[in-house]
């Protein structure tokens, strides 16, 4: 879908704007009034409730329209390479460690437990595709997002799309891109799976997947 360059001004505002509000330095320190925890590294720990996630997804469809996907994901897509590029404060902070001394499977673990202490949902990544095809596929269990944007049609977990997305192209050093597959998505338990590759590879077959194209149908035409 187009936008007018009016239209992509107010988008970038509105992404600045929800931010700042979920993820922004401002709120960085402990405060049992307004709800803010922070961890050891004195970095933020972002709880969503359920009140929260509804009301900004009712707020930016207000403003927005169906542009408060793309909204959300840039605001993920920020958050995801800042996560990327402070994990080693963290790691430092916690377990004298460095980043890059970690083996691949150390850091997968680190990013699955990471998504977890926020409540996000269970995060489980699949590096199988990786290697030979550069495709990474993560599943994401019991997602908040699901849960109490049910009745939206389409893909809700765009924050999370965005933070994986920013996450592995920081990492990667590539610029990659991230889509939910929600055609695959399994209503029992909940369950929602994303690709991560080359963004013209993926971009490329984005009207299929929004249209409901399966896992491995997708995985199908990338391999």
């Amino acid at each position: 879908m187009s936008m007018t360059t009016t239209d992509a001004t107010m988008t970038q505002t509105l992404v600045s704007q929800v931010y700042e509000q979920l993820f922004g330095d401002i709120g960085q320190q402990f405060d049992l009034y307004e709800g803010v925890i922070v961890s050891r590294a004195n970095t933020r720990i972002v709880y969503l409730s359920a009140d929260i996630i509804k009301g900004i997804h009712e707020a930016l469809s207000y403003e927005a329209g169906d542009a408060w996907r793309i909204i959300l994901k840039n605001c993920g897509t920020r958050w995801g390479k800042r996560i990327a590029s402070t994990f080693d404060k963290e790691l430092r902070s916690i377990a004298n460690r460095r980043l890059d001394a970690l083996t691949v499977t150390e850091y997968i673990e680190l990013l699955e437990s990471y998504f977890s202490l926020h409540g996000w949902g269970r995060l489980t990544i699949n590096l199988s595709y990786a290697e030979q095809h550069g495709i990474i596929q993560c599943t994401l269990g019991h997602s908040i997002f699901s849960v109490v944007l049910a009745q939206v049609e389409g893909a809700v977990n765009c924050l999370i799309e965005g933070m994986l997305q920013g996450i592995f192209s920081t990492i990667s050093q590539n610029d990659l891109l991230c889509l939910e597959i929600v055609g695959s998505t399994q209503l029992s338990p909940p369950e929602n799976t994303f690709l991560i590759t080359g963004r013209e590879r993926l971009d490329a077959l984005s009207p299929q997947i929004e249209s409901g194209m399966k896992t491995a149908d997708v995985l199908g035409l990338l391999t």
